[in-house]
């Protein structure tokens, strides 16, 4: 469909010679409307300023002409660059035909614009040079200055980086803009992704590239999704990508549109609001995110796997507070967030549900005996602590209640449900102990 190929690889100027034959002497329809723009697909405008045609009017208003058309002859073509940069071009000329053996001089001009390595017809105007001329580059000229302020405006608001992958030319063309003094720098990664190949092989982080793979090659046209990629001074950041994906009117992915910005400080200062400040541990209002998250991770992926949460409660804190003070309450309060840091991996999270009651959850364990391992050693480990610690008397302990879940579980609520009661349990039958219940 369209013109041949070969035909797209030339310069604007050749292309006129080319559109010009096809309308005048081939009268193919087809063969002009792969002339035309394809990030317009829903218009073209061919003659009339202001007017404009979906795909198949086009084609249906071009036959129209084509049975009115009187026998025609092409004499001479003269054609000429009016203005141009690497973006848009101008062409302006004059065209000679010979109809029914008479002469007529016909003024030309077109509006290209370059997209994904090729030019393509924005908009063409032909008109009879016997006519009043109308002021047709002075118009197309604004037209050009116009559309560039407005682009250079449009790349100055957005903020980040603005991906565009082409499907079919398997093409990633990233513009990034690095200060708003600054123009975007083009820059073009080839053979990105093709069939599920990852997004940004060597600069995105090995453990995010599947996610992203997933994201483009899903049936969801909008996506926001966040990952890490590597700066070329040698760190990882984090970046969200929001992208919307361009359809044919079959359905067929053309086209894939995003925007990249870096949300590095943004998570620095959401994970800061995400703790307690007194003790360095996550805030309650953190765990729901965390575990939710995990819990639709256990899900997708399946691994095997399980998860666990345990649920601590401070023995007789109350008491400390009321007898030594709450200065002696928050060091205690504080050690033990360090003490249970130095039992659990990074991957694991502590959370300070409120006064003396925390919660840890566990990722990836192989079943119950590990957090019945990790929750006695916790309390043994903290026993030790607290006889070293001047607590004028009063014992002070751990009680805690687990549940190990798997990918069957409902969600948060459920195992925070089953987590208290087990802990509710332990603290009637005596505290400092561990109930752990599995599902």
């Amino acid at each position: 469909m369209g013109y041949d190929r070969m035909e797209q690889e030339k310069s604007p100027t050749e292309m006129m010679y080319g559109l010009t034959r096809a309308f005048y002497e081939e009268k193919d329809a087809e063969k002009i409307v792969g002339f035309y723009d394809p990030k317009a697909i829903c218009w073209f405008g061919m003659t009339e300023r202001g007017e404009a045609y979906h795909i198949q009017s086009l084609r249906e208003k071009l036959q129209t002409i084509f049975e009115s058309m009187q026998k025609t002859c092409m004499e001479k073509e003269n054609y000429r660059v009016v203005t141009e940069n690497n973006k848009s071009c101008m062409i302006a000329g004059n065209l000679a035909l010979l109809e029914n053996g008479e002469r007529i001089e016909n003024e030309i001009s077109a509006f290209w614009t370059f997209f994904q390595g090729v030019w393509y017809l924005s908009r063409l105007s032909i008109q009879n040079a016997g006519m009043p001329p109308e002021p047709e580059k002075q118009v197309l000229e604004e037209e050009l200055n116009l559309e560039k302020s407005r682009n250079q405006t449009l790349m100055n608001l957005i903020q980040g980086s603005v991906l565009e992958y082409d499907v079919l030319k398997d093409q990633l063309d990233l513009y990034i803009q690095r200060s708003m003094r600054e123009p975007k720098k083009h820059m073009v990664y080839p053979d990105l992704i093709k069939s599920g190949k990852a997004l940004f092989q060597a600069a995105v982080y090995p453990d995010d590239r599947e996610k992203l793979e997933k994201a483009f090659l899903n049936d969801q046209d909008y996506r926001v999704i966040e990952f890490r990629f590597q700066e070329k001074e040698g760190f990882y950041s984090w970046k969200r990508l929001t992208f919307q994906k361009v359809r044919d009117s079959e359905g067929q992915l053309l086209r894939i549109l995003g925007n990249v910005v870096d949300i590095s400080q943004e998570l620095g200062l959401l994970e800061e609001a995400r703790k307690d400040c007194l003790t360095g541990a996550y805030n309650r209002y953190g765990l729901r995110t965390f575990l939710e998250n995990y819990c639709g991770q256990l899900k997708r992926e399946k691994r095997g796997t399980k998860g666990a949460v345990l649920l601590l409660d401070l023995d007789n804190f109350k008491n400390l507070n009321d007898t030594c003070g709450h200065p002696a309450g928050d060091r205690v309060l504080k050690d033990l967030v360090e003490l249970l840091g130095a039992h659990f991996r990074s991957g694991d999270k502590i959370f300070r549900m409120g006064g003396d009651e925390f919660m840890i959850l566990m990722k990836d364990i192989p079943g119950k005996d590990v957090a019945c391992q990790k929750g006695q050693a916790i309390i043994e480990d903290f026993s030790a602590y607290a006889a070293q610690y001047d607590t004028h008397g009063i014992p002070l302990s751990l009680s805690i209640g687990a549940v190990v879940f798997s990918e069957k579980i409902s969600g948060s609520r459920e195992i925070y449900q089953r987590a208290d009661q087990a802990l509710y349990e332990v603290k009637h039958s005596g505290k400092k102990g561990i109930r752990v219940e599995e599902t």
